[in-house]
């Protein structure tokens, strides 16, 4: 998908009440997409399809509406922009459904991925950032997939691994397994073997017991094998999901608008390699503040921990997923 500033509605003229004007989005897409106006010189995109298909009602995007027509005597579904001056952010969905749509064996298909799509943009656009995961939060990132994909993904079933997932809701760590609360970092190797803690819950539960997993992943070429970028890895772990329980792929697309995780492309600049994962059980002499280790009125903190020195807390992650 190729994303651009130019705004493809401006030379559209305004066509007459109950019609639409429209262009072609491109010729190498297998399905229908166009550019369109309408009479009231509204934005559109137009997916012209062959036969009228039911869109699911719980799609709201802020902004944007989407619904039905028949133009030019074919059924197709469409996407409104309600503001013509947000077209930026409508031209970047734009292309982002038209593309992966086009990815799809047939028609049906293609309207199942568009509309599933469309959820990943509701949620993403109830955000108040759009602001871009810098480098650190991306890498940060990678290490939450790769254990949800590697190790809860053989595991647990689809809905289950996702619902795990609580770092994305902002909860104090990064997955909730029964009693286990469990702690991602990533480490860039072999360069580092410490971790940086951000606050003082996040190694602490008093009535759980808790896990740091360390993921090592090293940069690599884009055509290295087994190479992966943050786009990539978050679009293998989807369709995944999606091939073995839709609620379970909606729980994900959900998880990662809410931690600005664009779709569209944008995080695929740096690959990377999965060198190894490392587990620890955090408890008695373990290397950590928490709240019980400062004085009062202290409430946050943020340190890092030498790996070299938790030698005698690792233990594999079969360990730590063991099912009690």
């Amino acid at each position: 998908m190729t994303v651009t500033n130019e705004n493809p509605w401006e030379n559209l003229e305004t066509p007459s009440v109950g019609l639409i004007s429209s262009r072609r989005i491109s010729a190498n897409y297998p399905y229908d997409f166009y550019f369109a106006k309408d009479s009231t010189s509204k934005y559109m995109l137009v997916f012209s399809i062959s036969k009228p298909a039911k869109i699911r009602d719980k799609i709201l995007l802020n902004g944007i509406s989407v619904g039905s027509i028949s133009a030019g005597g074919s059924p197709s579904i469409t996407l409104t922009l309600k503001n013509n001056d947000d077209y930026p952010i409508f031209l970047k969905i734009c292309l982002d459904l038209c593309s992966v749509a086009s990815g799809a064996a047939s028609e049906k298909k293609a309207i199942d991925l568009f509309c599933n799509r469309l959820l990943y943009w509701q949620y993403f656009l109830k955000r108040n950032s759009d602001d871009k995961l810098s480098k650190e939060e991306q890498r940060g990132l990678i290490g939450e997939l790769i254990f949800l994909e590697n190790y809860l993904l053989s595991q647990y079933n689809a809905l289950d691994s996702v619902n795990f997932w609580t770092g994305a809701d902002a909860d104090a760590q990064d997955f909730f397994i029964g009693n286990r609360r469990i702690e991602i970092k990533t480490c860039l190797s072999p360069s580092r073997n410490e971790v940086h803690i951000s606050s003082l819950q996040q190694l602490y539960d008093a009535e759980c017991d808790i896990f740091l997993a360390v993921a090592y992943i090293g940069v690599a070429a884009s055509d290295a094998p087994d190479s992966f970028s943050l786009f990539s890895l978050s679009n293998r772990i989807a369709e995944k999901l999606h091939a073995e329980n839709a609620t379970a792929y909606e729980a994900f697309i959900k998880k990662l608008a809410l931690v600005g995780l664009f779709l569209d492309g944008t995080y695929n600049d740096t690959f990377y390699v999965a060198n190894k994962f490392k587990g620890f059980r955090v408890y008695g002499e373990f290397p950590r503040i928490t709240p019980k280790d400062v004085k009062e009125g202290v409430s946050k903190a943020n340190y890092i921990i030498n790996l070299g020195n938790c030698t005698d807390y690792e233990i594999s992650l079969e360990e730590v997923l063991k099912k009690e």
